[in-house]
Parts: C-alpha cells; structure tokens; sequence
C-alpha cells in the first residue's frame, strides 16, 4: 500500500484527508511543517500533499526544499490553497514543478483522482 505524507497545521484538514484516504493508503500526517524534512527522509513517502499557506515552512517552501534534495526530486507533490487554482499567482510553483494544485474545499472530490493518476 502507497504511503502518503499530509502536511497542513489545520487539525480540521488533517481528520478530513484521513477521512478521505486512509481506507486506501497508509498515511502518515503532519500538522507541523518545520518537521516535514525530517518525516520525508525518515518515511520516504510515495507522495505529498501540503497546504500552501502555514505559518513556519510554508507549503512552497517545503516543496522547494523537495526538489532541491536529490532523493525526493521526483517525488509527487499536491499543493492545497483556499484559493482557485485558476486564480492563484504565484510562479515560483511552475519553477518548482507542482505536480497539482487544488482548492481545499474541493479536495474530497478531486484529490482521490489526482492520486490515482499521479501513483498510477
């Protein structure tokens, strides 16, 4: 079974992505960003999914923290934002590779998909 890392620092969130995936894959959640280095290293997850806004290490920092190590480089990440997608600014994420970006209020309906397709 594929392992998932959960990076956000809202409990609410947290319960909810448990909810929604832990009947297909192992979980393992983190509400403090600072140690999600350290639980990648330690767990190398299959995939990540991180909030974009947290305060410590946001969502785009720890994702370039991701591609700037060689072992995880590759490693799938799905960013969540209280914002649309469509009308999110922010470039960096491009430079950085993001393997998806979604709104949090619709992630129970879309993110079992994008997992699917990005595990495959």
């Amino acid at each position: 079974m594929k392992l998932i890392l959960v990076v956000d620092d809202d409990d609410f969130s947290l319960s909810a992505m448990h909810q929604l995936l832990s009947s297909r894959y192992r979980l393992a959640l983190c509400k403090n960003s600072a140690n999600a280095p350290a639980l990648i290293e330690k767990l190398s997850p299959d995939l990540v999914v991180t909030d974009y806004k947290m305060p410590g290490m946001s969502g785009f920092e720890l994702l370039a923290w991701i591609r700037a190590t060689e072992a995880f480089r590759e490693l799938p990440v799905i960013v969540q934002s209280g914002t649309n997608p469509r009308e999110f600014k922010d470039d960096r994420l491009d430079e950085l590779k993001v393997d998806h970006m979604i709104e949090k209020r619709l992630s129970h309906r879309e993110l079992p998909g994008v997992i699917e397709r990005l595990l495959g």
